[in-house]
């Protein structure tokens, strides 16, 4: 399985960047004569750079070790998957504030006001560059669509 594993991230990591590129184009809309950019661009534009990078992975996975997987990294796989969770219920937004908190006060140790002013700053920076610069919205949630 270690063996296999070397290669496997880098083939998840290039489906994904083809269905996001596929979904980009096809779904969202990558570009408009009128308005240009469309709500597919910078998923298109990301998951391009992905797919090279996982391409340079994969032909690169040969020549590595075979991993060593610890305990302590399925932490950032947990958040990730406890984020997607979370963001069906309280949002996207308040689920990804929930999980900066936890990772900079419980793994990164930094002091109640450091975790707190970390965390705002930087779901405000989120909010101002994703929803009002950008005009993305986050999933709300449950939660979110009752108010």
């Amino acid at each position: 399985m270690r063996r296999i594993s070397k290669y496997l991230f880098p083939i998840i990591l290039i489906a994904v960047s083809l269905a996001y590129i596929y979904l980009g184009i096809s779904e969202f809309g990558f570009w408009s004569s009128s308005k240009g950019p469309g709500a597919g661009f910078y998923p298109v534009l990301i998951a391009a750079v992905l797919l090279v990078c996982a391409i340079f992975c994969l032909l690169g996975a040969k020549k590595k070790a075979d991993p060593d997987f610890k305990r302590d990294d399925l932490f950032v796989l947990l958040g990730a998957v406890l984020i997607f969770a979370f963001s069906y219920v309280i949002g996207m937004l308040p689920s990804v504030m929930i999980f900066l908190f936890a990772w900079v006060r419980l793994v990164e140790k930094l002091t109640l006001k450091k975790s707190l002013i970390f965390t705002l700053s930087i779901s405000l920076v989120i909010y101002l560059v994703f929803d009002l610069w950008l005009g993305i919205s986050f999933p709300l949630g449950l939660v979110g669509m009752l108010f």
